[in-house]
């Protein structure tokens, strides 16, 4: 697994990356009820030490694994692309099954967040996070600067995430993101035709 010792012994290093990757893989495996200094650094093959060492607490741990994971999402998912339509979260299927802990780590903060305010703050940058590039993408590709649109399709990508979760299956997921790309290249053929989209 990656991120993992090779041996059994844990090495006394590691970044902080490390362990914000081992950081999501626990929870998706065990919750956030499972996070403790020593599971994570446990997960990355690391000492016990190396956590309490990069992280003063274990909602600095939990803070930095979520910024970690939406920048990876972002990057894995091409949420983020340069003006191409036919590319917008193309790779979102690859990486739901790929990295189906990063959705599973995500989804489980956002519900966490409901029961506990002081994670509402985080969650809500994770997402603006997303959605903004999902907006600049757009931008890019001709839709002007639209964050209602933005959001909507974000919404979309993050319901076929979810749905992947319940049913994996990718066929599905490739479709659905087909879907969204076809209705986007529809409504900005009516974007520069003139018509307001709201």
């Amino acid at each position: 697994m990656e991120g993992k010792a090779s041996s059994g012994k844990a090495r006394r290093g590691g970044s902080r990356e490390d362990l914000c990757a081992a950081l999501v893989r626990v929870v998706a495996r065990s919750g956030l009820d499972g996070v403790t200094y020593r599971s994570v650094a446990k997960e990355a093959g690391l000492s016990h030490g190396a956590a309490s060492y990069h992280f003063a607490t274990r909602d600095e741990m939990i803070q930095e694994a979520l910024l970690w994971a939406s920048r990876h999402s972002i990057q894995l998912s091409r949420i983020s692309v340069d003006g191409d339509l036919d590319g917008l979260a193309g790779d979102l299927p690859q990486l739901m099954t790929d990295h189906p802990e990063e959705a599973m780590f995500s989804f489980e903060l956002v519900l966490a967040s409901v029961r506990r305010p002081e994670l509402a703050a985080d969650i809500r940058a994770s997402y603006y996070a997303f959605i903004d590039a999902v907006r600049r993408s757009l931008e890019k590709a001709g839709f002007g600067d639209n964050l209602e649109l933005a959001r909507v399709v974000f919404a979309t990508v993050d319901g076929l995430s979810i749905q992947h979760l319940i049913y994996r299956d990718r066929r599905a997921t490739e479709e659905g993101v087909k879907m969204l790309q076809a209705l986007l290249r529809l409504t900005l053929k009516a974007v520069e035709s003139g018509e307001e989209l709201a």
